[in-house]
């Protein structure tokens, strides 16, 4: 048996399994569109929407639906209509996992930053127009000045 997970959501007062899955590979629309409808016709969905940008397919289930083999039904749906794509059950991951890290920046960073915001503020707010010719013309025609 698969072990499918779901989250439990309260909907109006009612218990409400949800599964989500990202439909890796998913690359035509129309059979995005076919495979939404197959899935709201599976006995114990209450209600499917797939996002065809980010490849995520949200299942509402019928409180006492089976989680598992509503999942493998529509493994075989997908399987049938796009046997390339591949099926990544995201129900209990963690909405903030990627692929990247957030560094913290460190102090070196920030003095970076700030010093290089005040050279690029500093023409501005002196007036300065164009490049200064003290800096480019020794190495554009060498040592004539």
């Amino acid at each position: 048996m698969n072990n499918c997970s779901y989250v439990n959501t309260i909907n109006g007062g009612q218990k409400m399994n949800r599964i989500e899955l990202e439909l890796d590979g998913l690359n035509c629309a129309g059979c995005a569109a076919k495979i939404e409808k197959l899935s709201r016709e599976i006995n114990g969905v209450e209600a499917a929407g797939l996002d065809f940008v980010s490849k995520t397919l949200k299942i509402e289930l019928i409180e006492d639906a089976e989680a598992a083999s509503i999942t493998d039904e529509i493994k075989k749906i997908v399987n049938k209509l796009e046997p390339h794509v591949i099926v990544i059950d995201r129900t209990n991951v963690h909405r903030d996992e990627h692929d990247h890290h957030h560094e913290k920046m460190g102090k070196s960073e920030i003095a970076k930053l700030i010093i290089g915001g005040v050279l690029f503020i500093l023409p501005l707010i002196l007036g300065l127009e164009g490049t200064p010719r003290f800096l480019v013309c020794p190495f554009l025609w060498g040592s004539r000045i």
